[in-house]
């Protein structure tokens, strides 16, 4: 292992007990350089190795932060890139079957960082492949983020459309993966039984500057649904 792996390490550990300086914004590259005596190059590639994590994350002119986990228990997180769905790129048909504006219920609220009068837009879609069910969708964007969307809109990609729209370069998101089992109406959606497992993908979307933007809920068919994992040795 290369030095700046050890000292991406070094601050990942920090950062999970709490130490002080590291609770919430980390020490200037300056410091670090300082504190474990190597080149600004050197704490650059650890910086971004524990931004690949998601443990972190950098506000040109502002600092580095510490990223506090949406989801606190049950859920595998998965940094950008890493979880992908093997059927993503094939020939997909999105149905909408509902859009509202609306306020958030309080966990929603609590992950989108809003208060309980802010609005959201929320949506429901179905996801088919080939005349199959592969997932159900809820998704959930701040409308302050996000003005305005309609039906046309969703029947394509929504961070597609808010990036064109919006002028965002890039779209931030992390992933969580956990399992559990299909309620009566999931099940009859997706052709299966109740209590039948499901596979819950939950995807939240950052603007560049990390403002929570947005989160969906995809409720996958776990027979007909195959993911890969993206890994990096080291």
């Amino acid at each position: 292992m290369v030095k700046y792996q050890h000292i991406a390490e070094a601050i990942e550990m920090k950062i999970t007990k709490n130490e002080p300086y590291y609770m919430g914004k980390l020490p200037v590259v300056e410091t670090l350089m300082a504190t474990y005596e190597v080149s600004k190059s050197t704490i650059i590639k650890s910086l971004d190795i524990l931004e690949e994590k998601g443990l972190i994350y950098q506000v040109r002119g502002s600092g580095i932060y510490v990223r506090k986990p949406k989801r606190q228990s049950g859920y595998l997180k998965y940094p950008q890139h890493v979880l992908n769905e093997v059927n993503s790129d094939t020939d997909r048909v999105l149905e909408t079957v509902k859009l509202t504006i609306q306020q958030p219920n309080r966990e929603t609220a609590h992950l989108l960082e809003l208060s309980d009068t802010d609005e959201i837009y929320y949506l429901e879609r179905i996801h088919s492949i080939d005349g199959e069910v592969i997932c159900i969708e809820k998704s959930y964007y701040n409308k302050k983020h996000v003005t305005y969307l309609n039906y046309e809109i969703t029947t394509g990609s929504i961070i597609d459309y808010i990036k064109k729209a919006y002028g965002y370069q890039s779209i931030h998101f992390e992933t969580y993966l956990n399992v559990d089992v299909l309620s009566n109406l999931e099940a009859k959606i997706l052709g299966l039984n109740e209590n039948d497992p499901k596979i819950n993908v939950n995807v939240m979307y950052y603007l560049p500057n990390y403002n929570p933007l947005g989160l969906k809920d995809l409720t996958y068919h776990y027979k007909r649904s195959t993911f890969h994992f993206q890994t990096t040795s080291g």
